[in-house]
């Protein structure tokens, strides 16, 4: 979303400028093994 969306979040000459997004957010970083791990645990348990 922060690649593609620069000229409905920024002014116009701001979205012009074509700028590289520099914010960093949990989504952008691959997760750690024990938790990957934890998570496919908790899926194939099952809800019950």
């Amino acid at each position: 979303m922060k690649c593609a969306y620069a000229e409905k979040l920024l002014a116009l000459d701001e979205a012009a400028a074509d700028p590289l997004p520099m914010w960093v957010a949990e989504t952008d970083c691959k997760k750690p093994q024990a938790v990957i791990d934890a998570l496919h645990s908790a899926v194939d348990h099952g809800n019950g």
